[in-house]
């Protein structure tokens, strides 16, 4: 008799446990910030990712004040299916220096 009591509440108990740490996983994961790279619009409206080039619409552009149309590395929250960002930080990133041969150079002629 005390099995069947110590089963069926462990049988109710339970899944109320694991429906109540689904929730707040899910909740959890929606606050967490993401790091993306990608290039600013000139009006700091939307943000262009190098990694996919997925166009996100940024919440607040006063974040990018300064830095518009820069490469930039950037500390923001998702706001999902409607591709949105609410920016923490971005900083610029510094881009790479490429370097030509111009074989008609003075260093080259011998």
């Amino acid at each position: 008799m005390q099995k069947r009591i110590l089963v069926l509440a462990a049988l109710t108990i339970l899944p109320a446990a694991l429906l109540a740490q689904s929730s707040s996983q899910s909740k959890v994961s929606t606050r967490n910030s993401i790091t993306i790279s990608g290039t600013i619009s000139w009006d700091g409206k939307t943000l262009v990712a190098d990694k996919d080039g997925a166009t996100w619409n940024v919440s607040n552009p006063q974040a990018f004040e300064g830095i518009t149309g820069r490469r930039v590395l950037t500390r923001c929250r998702a706001a999902g299916q409607d591709h949105t960002l609410e920016v923490i930080s971005a900083r610029p990133v510094k881009s790479e220096t490429r370097y030509a041969v111009n074989l008609g150079d003075a260093a080259f002629r011998r």
